[in-house]
């Protein structure tokens, strides 16, 4: 009777250090106070928040893109025509790069000025395409401007957004992320698991003896 108790506190301990490695992201770019043009933006740098970075793209407010965020005020925009207060333009394309590997991607794509067609691209961490789709949306201002997008598999890496209005007219945005995934545990918390799972493992193995 001893030795199941014993060997069911050791099954809970491993959920529990299981569970510390299961975690969900979220981002929805409404952390900063952000202006509306791009050209109010001084320089580029990598958005980055916990599990994700952002490449490509700036945060704005989207009194620009007819109020079209879908949480407010911010979204995340890019523009190979628009610059950025140095004067430099940005490439015309959203990427996400995960910190460890995510499932079901979530998050909201809306158009820029001109009704365009964009790929969608997950990708593994070899580079491998795991999901692929191709979304047509209609000027921002209009309904059809904005679309849910939902990567439901496993395996993601990075996410690709690609815009085919044609390099010089580029303009699109993104918002609303959410994705599960991995995350690493504090290391005190994996020393506490550690520890305690070798202290049951002893205990076990000295009742068998």
């Amino acid at each position: 009777m001893r030795l199941r108790s014993l060997a069911l506190m050791a099954a809970a301990l491993c959920l529990m250090f299981a569970a510390t490695f299961a975690s969900a992201g979220s981002v929805n770019f409404d952390d900063v106070t952000a202006p509306a043009d791009f050209i109010q933006v001084p320089s580029y740098s990598p958005t980055v928040y916990p599990g994700v970075q952002f490449n490509n793209g700036v945060i704005l407010n989207d009194s620009d893109y007819a109020n079209d965020a879908t949480t407010k005020p911010n979204l995340y925009a890019t523009s190979d025509y628009l610059p950025l207060g140095d004067g430099t333009l940005l490439p015309g394309n959203i990427d996400a790069v995960f910190s460890s590997v995510v499932s079901d991607v979530n998050f909201d794509l809306m158009n820029g000025a001109a009704a365009s067609t964009f790929n969608l691209f997950g990708f593994d961490s070899g580079g491998q395409i795991v999901f692929f789709n191709v979304v047509n949306l209609c000027g921002f201002g209009d309904v059809c401007s904005i679309a849910h997008i939902n990567m439901n598999v496993p395996g993601i890496s990075q996410v690709v957004i690609d815009s085919n209005q044609g390099t010089g007219s580029i303009d699109f945005a993104t918002d609303t992320w959410s994705w599960n995934g991995t995350a690493t545990p504090e290391p005190s918390s994996l020393l506490l698991l550690g520890s305690g799972a070798l202290g049951l493992a002893g205990m076990i193995r000295r009742k068998l003896m």
